[in-house]
């Protein structure tokens, strides 16, 4: 019998330590939306320490997408890593899409119809700038060229 507690309590011990040491880990929060108008939206953070506030960003960005009758959020949440364009978005790499970049460490990937895939990537920096961010800008993938300095207020 004293085995079998023993083995409990350093079973328990151990569980403490994962828990302990997963927290200390780096999570990217990236939440997913599709818009009404055909654009699917990947919005990333940088890497945050623990997973409690990495939680807190997504949620952040979720908050005002829950309210918007024609979005759709396709996934949220904290991952250990990223691969394809969400790490080439991640790592500000070119891409082959069109991105916002903004302060923090916040970048937007915006993929959708040709004809309007542009507008909406201004619009979105517009839109964070409107919002409090110092400056933001849209990247556009050919010449990955920001837009005019006016709209980097």
């Amino acid at each position: 019998m004293r085995y079998v507690a023993l083995s409990a309590i350093l079973f328990a011990i151990g569980i403490g330590l994962t828990q302990l040491q997963a927290d200390e880990q780096a999570y990217v929060p990236v939440v997913r939306m599709r818009t009404a108008d055909g654009h699917f939206v990947t919005l990333l953070a940088s890497k945050r320490l623990g997973r409690s506030a990495c939680q807190q960003t997504v949620d952040q960005f979720a908050a005002p997408l829950r309210v918007c009758a024609a979005c759709s959020i396709e996934s949220m949440g904290c991952t250990t890593g990223l691969s394809g364009i969400d790490k080439a978005l991640a790592e500000g790499q070119p891409l082959p899409v069109y991105a916002v970049v903004g302060e923090s460490g916040i970048r937007v990937s915006v993929v959708g119809p040709p004809e309007t895939v542009k507008a909406q990537c201004e619009a979105i920096a517009q839109h964070m700038v409107r919002n409090g961010m110092k400056s933001a800008a849209c990247m556009y993938p050919a010449s990955r060229s920001t837009q005019s300095p006016s709209q980097q207020l």
